[in-house]
This record gives structure tokens, sequence and C-alpha cells, in this order.
């Protein structure tokens, strides 16, 4: 499931909050007193963590100690230090840990882990049968190997399915589960099964509470969503969903509750531009309209010497740096934590649609201001970085 597990945890949050025992316009520091002194305790409200819109600079997960060998303890002292890159509630950045906190706060509240309570809200009313990394490993008749293409010749290797460690669990849990258990899922989303999710918490997982840039990228860049609510993101219209993904597989599913329709498609390896392909192919065969949902990103407003300079990311320690090249962009993005770089070129036709070419194949771009600052920004994927010289 991977990020998925992100729906499920928020799902419980808004049933928590129409129960009346989580508010969500309250500073997480009123439920974690471990930030009740630090500004960002009493800034960021449980209604960020839900939309990514709490705009700090979040954990690495490419790092191993991050991945596998991570504690709250730890979190703990990182988070009281690491800098508030946007004020909260403006801009969007895809953060892992905002969601372990919020399943901090959910533990704190109910003294039950926040995956057991989706089990008991959601999981076991719907007769879902899920698993985890390592139990399915033992049984091979319902492990499905990650892979990854190797060589030339169009061919897959195997990969080893190594867990987050329990810091992730309600982030990004090791729970697994069939396509057609994640279609049953969908249709809950909708209406079509019942679970112990009021009507309102459906409604409000998916109502907009921040739009998203609108990003262009080549033929296999991931597509991203145009708006985010508490857990659930919309692609446009009424399609609304999310993705789960990890080194060896991803997933997706999106719902129409108009049309009351629910599409899944996974993969055992890592290519999201399939993911999405597919996903379009079949939207496009039930709704036609769909496709009309797609637009240019159009760039004629900015100047290549605005956005020329050093951007600082929402992700410990990634950043670009940007340089004019006639009439292109180019620019750099470093991981240094992994010691990774890719780098994008932007152009932009007679039309005046943006136009990427990127060594990683799934990034896409989108521009946009800090609305506090006025700083010229970049969506680089789901992650934001702002220009700091």
């Amino acid at each position: 499931m991977g990020c998925i597990t992100k729906l499920l945890t928020s799902l419980v949050a808004v049933e928590l909050m129409h129960s009346s025992v989580l508010n969500l316009d309250s500073p997480i520091g009123e439920y974690l007193h471990e930030f009740a002194d630090i500004p960002k305790g009493r800034e960021i409200l449980v209604r960020h963590l839900g939309s990514h819109t709490s705009g700090y600079q979040g954990l690495n997960i490419a790092t191993p100690e991050s991945a596998y060998f991570y504690t709250w303890e730890k979190f703990v002292a990182f988070f009281r230090d690491t800098p508030q890159m946007f004020t909260p509630g403006t801009v969007f950045n895809y953060e892992h840990t905002e969601c372990v906190l919020l399943g901090e706060i959910l533990r704190r509240l109910t003294r039950t882990p926040p995956l057991q309570l989706a089990t008991e809200l959601i999981l076991d009313p719907l007769r879902l049968t899920v698993g985890t990394i390592k139990a399915d490993i033992r049984d091979p008749l319902i492990r499905v190997a990650d892979s990854a293409p190797h060589g030339e010749n169009g061919g897959f290797k195997e990969l080893r399915s190594v867990p987050y460690c329990d810091f992730w669990t309600a982030s990004l849990s090791s729970t697994t589960i069939s396509t057609s258990d994640l279609a049953k899922l969908g249709e809950a989303l909708i209406g079509l099964r019942h679970s112990r999710l009021g009507n309102r918490t459906l409604e409000h997982v998916r109502t907009p509470l921040v739009h998203v840039p609108q990003q262009a990228g080549g033929p296999r860049s991931e597509k991203m969503p145009r708006a985010f609510g508490f857990g659930s993101a919309q692609y446009g219209g009424a399609l609304f969903g999310h993705n789960g993904s990890a080194r060896g597989q991803t997933c997706g599913f999106r719902y129409d509750p108009v049309l009351r329709a629910v599409i899944v498609v996974a993969l055992n390896s890592w290519q999201p531009y399939v993911r999405d392909f597919l996903i379009k192919q079949i939207a496009e065969h039930i709704a036609p309209s769909v496709s009309a949902l797609e637009s240019a990103c159009l760039v004629e407003d900015w100047s290549w010497s605005e956005l020329e300079g050093s951007y600082a990311s929402c992700v410990h320690g990634v950043s670009l740096v940007s340089s004019r090249d006639g009439d292109q962009l180019t620019c750099e993005i470093v991981n240094k934590s992994i010691g990774a770089t890719a780098t994008m070129t932007l152009s932009r036709d007679p039309q005046g649609t943006l136009v990427v070419q990127s060594s990683a194949q799934h990034l896409s771009v989108g521009l946009f201001h800090d609305a506090a600052s006025g700083a010229p920004c970049m969506m680089v994927g789901l992650n934001a970085f702002r220009k700091v010289s």
C-alpha cells in the first residue's frame, strides 16, 4: 500500500473530528507536548498535516538511516530544529513525516495504534484481507516480487522487499493488499460499500484544501494532482485518489463519486508513468470528458532571469541550482544525502507553454511565487523549492 496508508490515517482523523475527539484546527503542540514551546508547534495545525501544507523541511527518506533505523525520539530533535520553508497552510509539499505526526496524535488521543484504528473502522467492516511485506515473502502463492527494469532488452530483475521501520507505520506502512480489495476500498469512498465511516468523512477527505501548481514534464513524467484535500488528491473534475510506491512496485487508485466508478492499477515495478498511462486510458474509456481535464502549463509571464539562482528544498539534503543558457533554463537537483543528481532543461514553445526535458523521467516542473515573500518557487514533482539567492 505504501503511501495509501496516509489515506487510511487521514480517514481515521476526520472520523474522530466528526466524533468531536479531534479538532483539525488546533495547533499540533496542543496534542504533542514536545512541540508546544516552539513556533512550529503553535503555527502548524492538524489540518495542515493531512493536506501536506505544513511547510517545514522534512526528512530525506532516500537515506537508509531515515528509512530503516529511525525513531520518534530522533524525529523530535529533528523537527524542533528543522527550518520552516513556507508559511503553514499556503504551499503544498508532499512530506511523509506529516502523517507520522498525525498518527502520533491519533495514538495519544485514543491510546490505539493508528493502523489498528483504520482496521477497526475501515478494513474489517469491508472484509478486506491485508498482509505485510515480511509475511508475504514467506508465502509464494500471494507474494508479488518487487522488480526493476534491467538491461536494454526490456527485461526486469527482482529486487529484495525491505519494509520501512516502525516509525513510518502511519505514513508508509508495510501493509499489503490485493488490487481487488483496493478497489473495494475505493467503492467504500463512493458509497457502494459500507464501513464505519460517516458520509461527512468521505466528503471531507476529498474537499480541496490546497491547489497544486500546474506542471509540465516529459512523456514519462508522473501525473501530478491538481489539488489536495485532507488525505485525498484531486486529479481533475470529480476524479480523486492516491498512489502507493516503493522502489520496486507502484499502485494507484482513483474514484469518481459522480460516476460512482473506481479504477485500480498496480505494477510490480516502479514505473509511475505506466501506472498513470493505464489509469488515463481506463478513465477515458469510462468517461471521455476526462481527457479534457488536462491543460498546458503556460509560462509566458515568467523570465528565466527571475528564475535563475539557488533554491532550498522542503526535503533535507536536497537543493536546486538553475542557470540561464540563452532561451533555456538548466536546473540541477542535488540530493547530497545520497550523492544523486538530476538535470532538467526548461524552455517554452511559441505558444508560451513550458517544455521540460529531464534526466529523471518521472519528474515534472511547475512555477509559483511564495505568497509571504514573493520569492520565485518551483514545484518539482511533489516537492516544493524556494529561491534563496
